[in-house]
């Protein structure tokens, strides 16, 4: 296969698979944000401040018991 008989352009295609990424993300967002306004969640999470430190204190006591 001669390279001279097919020319490529790969700024072209560069480009174009940039504008078709762009296109799919966008519609992909506006669709899960309309999903969320649609149906809102019941209840938001709540993060609970752990104690991390104590925690792994009590594995390394485990482990080593």
């Amino acid at each position: 296969m001669d390279p001279s008989e097919f020319p490529f352009d790969i700024e072209a295609y560069k480009r174009q698979s940039q504008i078709e990424e762009k296109y799919i993300i966008n519609r992909f967002r506006e669709r899960r944000n309309k999903i969320e306004e649609d149906y809102p969640r019941r209840n938001k999470r709540k993060y609970i401040k752990r104690d991390h430190v104590a925690g792994n204190q009590r594995l390394i006591d485990d482990y080593f018991a």
